[in-house]
Parts: C-alpha cells; structure tokens; sequence
C-alpha cells in the first residue's frame, strides 16, 4: 500500500488592514480676524472679570478708521452675490447701537437697551459648531461655516455699563461708556474719569489721543482729552441737528443728522479754525450709523428705510442695499467685512468682503 498523503497545513490568511477613514476635508472659514497683530492674545473670561473687579486687563484698545483696512467689493455688493448673514444673535441683548473693532480683532457692541451691560463678542471660526440663529418666530437660517462663535453665554464688560450707546477700548484696560440718559460720559479702569455736563451725548470715536463725543444740547462734536477728559475743541454744528453717528478718516470727521436726514462733515485739522460743517449727502432717511472705507466711501445706516446706502467721498450715490430691518450700527472690519446691527430680533450681521 501507498504511503499516505502528508498533510499540509494551509499558509495563514493575512489579517485585513484596519480600515482608515479618509481624512475629513479642509473646512475654508471666512474669519474677520487678521494676523495683522500676533501680539495680542484673545482675552479670556477670567480677564474679562478681572476687568469688571478693577484688576488686571489685557491691552486692548478700539481701531479707528482710519487704520488700514480693505474696502468691502461693491461690485459684488452691487450684483446681489453677497447676502448678509446673522453673525452674533443673543436673546438677551436689546438694542445694538454702536460696533467697535478691537486691536485683538473682537468687538464691543453697545447695548442701549434699559439694565443692558455691553457685550465683548469674540470673532472665532476655529469652532466646527455651526448655530443656528432665529430671524423671525417661524423661521431659522443655518450659518455654515460661522463667521463668530462668541462664548456662550456672553461675557458682559462692566455691570455699571448698562445703558450705553457706546462703549469703545482705550487700552490699558480702560473702556469708555457713552450715556444719553445719564449725561454722562465715563472712563472707568486704570486713568479714570467722567463727565456730568455733556447734554444727550450719543457717539463716540477715536481720534489720535482725543475723544470725539456728538453732544445734542447744544449740538456739536466735543474734542475730550482722552486721558483727563478734558475739551480740547468744540464744533458747532447747526442748532436744529440731532447728531448720532461718528466717523473719521483722516482728518476729515463725519457725523449723521438724524433729524435733518443729512451727512455733515468738517475738518478736524488743529491748525485751522473750525469751520462750518458742510453737507456731504442729504435726503437721507433717518440716518443713524456711519463708518467709512480706506478709498473715502461713507457707508450710511439708513434706520428710516431699512436699507444700508454707500456714497463716494463727494457725496455721489455708489449703492443702495435694502434690509429686512431697521438697521443701528455700521462698521467695516480690517478685512473688509461689512457688519451693521439692526432692530427686530436685535443682532450682528455681516455682509462678506
């Protein structure tokens, strides 16, 4: 007989490859924060309570605009390409009347609302939440990807800041608080100070070291020291104005006429005696907000038509963007963002550049 066979053992089957997910595709996120200051590390809530204690603060401090910044496209404004998009929506804000961009690249948002404190909003794509914002009670848009994540809840500045219309970073810690209700205009902080004899003051902006604050009794832009709060210069502006939005570019100031529906502006050159505002654009519809681009546009918050209108630095019509509300506030960030605030449900928006 045949011997048998032998019996071979099978080579082992090699074990399958762990299956490897393919990496998950770059998210492009359109930020308003540039990297144009390293230096500046985000503030975090322990800061931010340390500021409201009176302790230490990180140096943050309001651009004017005259700092370099883009200009928003309008062409692509002009095209309708561009949609504004719900950036910063909270329930408990009631109505955001002034937008100050920070050296760190956040804002402050005003809120004039009755016991509001103001809100330090910080700009921050790196979050993968997408929120969802309400516009209207049956209604909800999804912002994808998010222009802000601010911290939830959002940090308040200073609880003695309720009710101002605007609040804008000096450095060292120190924010400056305008009050129409209070006739008051404050810097609280580190170097501080207050004004009780500034009738109805409303807007604020910075201008080199100065202050300029709009003053509605009598009406005029007051020149403050921006360390003692002293006047430095008064410009008189026409008896009958109702002066609310501020802006400079250059040496060139610009202020809305709510009650007279106008743009005025003036030189703000210290060599010069201060010469009569002139108007710039007029048949507006109650103004309320302006801010201005690096090419001298004005960009005008029309709160009477609900719409945001763009002139060219002689007063010559470039746009007119219809709103679904009334907007506040209008601000051109670094990049060329255009954010404006509105009434309604009350919130940040932004127009991307």
């Amino acid at each position: 007989a045949s011997a048998p066979a032998p019996v071979t053992t099978p080579a082992p089957v090699p074990a399958a490859a762990p299956l490897v997910s393919p990496p998950a595709p770059a998210t492009t996120t359109t930020s308003l924060v540039t990297n144009a200051f390293p230096s500046f590390a985000r503030p975090t809530a322990a800061q931010l309570h340390a500021l409201s204690s009176g302790g230490p603060s990180p140096p943050l401090r309001s651009l004017s605009q005259s700092f370099p910044h883009r200009a928003p496209s309008l062409t692509a404004l002009k095209s309708g390409v561009c949609v504004p998009r719900p950036v910063y929506v909270h329930e408990h804000t009631a109505m955001l009347t002034s937008i100050s961009e920070l050296t760190d690249g956040s804002l402050y948002l005003a809120d004039f609302g009755t016991s509001k404190p103001a809100w330090h909003v910080f700009l921050d794509t790196s979050s993968p939440t997408t929120p969802t914002f309400t516009l209207t009670p049956t209604t909800t848009t999804t912002v994808s990807p998010p222009l802000a994540q601010p911290q939830t809840p959002p940090v308040p500045l200073i609880v003695g800041l309720s009710g101002a219309a605007t609040v804008l970073a000096l450095g060292e810690g120190d924010v400056l608080a305008v009050h129409p209700d209070r006739n008051r205009v404050e810097r609280a902080g580190t170097c501080a100070w207050h004004r009780d004899d500034i009738i109805k003051p409303y807007a604020a902006t910075l201008f080199r070291s100065t202050v300029l604050v709009t003053q509605d009794s009598p009406p005029c832009v007051l020149k403050l020291n921006e360390r003692t709060g002293a006047t430095m210069q008064i410009f008189a502006l026409d008896p009958d104005c109702r002066p609310r939005g501020i802006a400079v570019l250059s040496n060139t100031c610009y202020v809305c006429d709510q009650r007279n529906q106008r743009l005025l502006n003036f030189s703000l050159n210290a060599d010069e005696a201060p010469a009569a505002p002139r108007v710039l654009v007029d048949r507006l519809s109650r103004p309320h907000g302006v801010a201005l681009d690096p090419f001298g546009n004005v960009y005008i918050a029309n709160n009477g038509d609900s719409s945001l209108r763009v002139f060219s630095s002689q007063g010559q019509s470039l746009l007119s963007l219809p709103l679904k509300r009334a907007p506040l506030a209008v601000h051109i960030a670094r990049n060329g963002t255009l954010l404006f605030t509105h009434t309604g449900p009350h919130g940040l928006q932004a127009f991307d550049p």
